[in-house]
């Protein structure tokens, strides 16, 4: 009894994953960016409450950390 083998040409695995590694990447990316600026509205928020709360106390630190355009 005899055996004979063949090799198959086969592609690589990650030429078929390629798009779905970019089309993760680009989800990503989008995900992270919306959770910071949901941190950076947080944050300017609660900022502009403690400057409300504190401006009297503290006029120079409620300054700073009232909202500012120009930032």
């Amino acid at each position: 009894m005899s055996h004979t083998a063949a090799t198959l040409p086969l592609k690589p695995a990650t030429s078929a994953q390629a798009p779905a590694g970019a089309w993760l990447r680009r989800a990503g990316r989008g995900v992270w960016k919306a959770l910071e600026q949901a941190g950076q509205r947080r944050a300017q928020a609660e900022l502009a409450q403690f400057a409300a709360l504190h401006a009297s106390q503290f006029p120079e630190l409620a300054a700073f950390a009232r909202p500012q355009r120009d930032r």
